[in-house]
């Protein structure tokens, strides 16, 4: 996965702050370009020419545009929110979750979740095993 360009600069000594607002540095810039013509992938760049041995050239990067319009890949869902109803046990009482809400093992919303017994947060301090059971 690609790292962003600030991230890249911060984590090589370069800037002393993560991210922040504003243009970088002509030499920020071309920092990135060595970086990623030594093959380090960062985003919003590629190597346009290759090196090759025959010619003696060097490999040459530029900034390039990333699609907004991309699709990005969504694997299936493994519970369907209107047939699977996620719930924790609050004593004897069932209380439900909503499917949308995120796992604290893998990061994905209960939909998407692969986990067998996922966690979630239902307080600021408290966090609870969801359970699910057909809607029918």
């Amino acid at each position: 996965m690609a790292i962003k360009p600030k991230q890249w600069l911060y984590d090589n000594g370069h800037t002393t702050t993560v991210g922040g607002r504003g243009r970088m540095s002509k030499e920020h810039k071309a920092l990135i370009l060595a970086a990623v013509e030594s093959g380090v992938d960062i985003e919003g760049y590629a190597v346009v020419e290759r090196a090759t041995a025959a010619t003696n050239k060097p490999a040459k990067a530029e900034r390039v545009k990333v699609d907004p319009n991309r699709v990005v890949d969504v694997p299936d869902e493994t519970r369907n929110e209107r047939e699977v109803m996620a719930y924790y046990m609050e004593g004897p009482k069932r209380v439900e979750v909503g499917m949308r809400t995120v796992d604290n093992n893998c990061g994905s919303s209960l939909t998407y979740c692969p986990c067998e017994s996922p966690r979630v947060w239902v307080d600021h301090d408290r966090q609870v095993v969801v359970n699910f059971r057909s809607r029918n």
